[in-house]
């Protein structure tokens, strides 16, 4: 598991969000990391509200 960090991760692809896990875990830390087929709008929007509120989220990374 990657240690704790500043930067949130919302992909639908699981390999994608595998694959940056390892890449991100030896240059830095993750705020949180959601991997989902993410069928809807809403739901993407309440995945970017809840990351911009979060005060430990300096930055979004996006794979839709």
């Amino acid at each position: 598991m990657p240690c704790a960090g500043n930067l949130a991760l919302i992909s639908q692809s699981g390999s994608i969000a595998t694959g940056m896990v390892d890449w991100h875990t030896a240059r830095g830390r993750f705020s949180g990391i959601v991997s989902s087929a993410i069928s809807s709008t809403s739901d993407l929007a309440d995945l970017l509200d809840y990351f911009a509120l979060d005060g430990k989220t300096r930055a979004i990374l996006l794979y839709v």
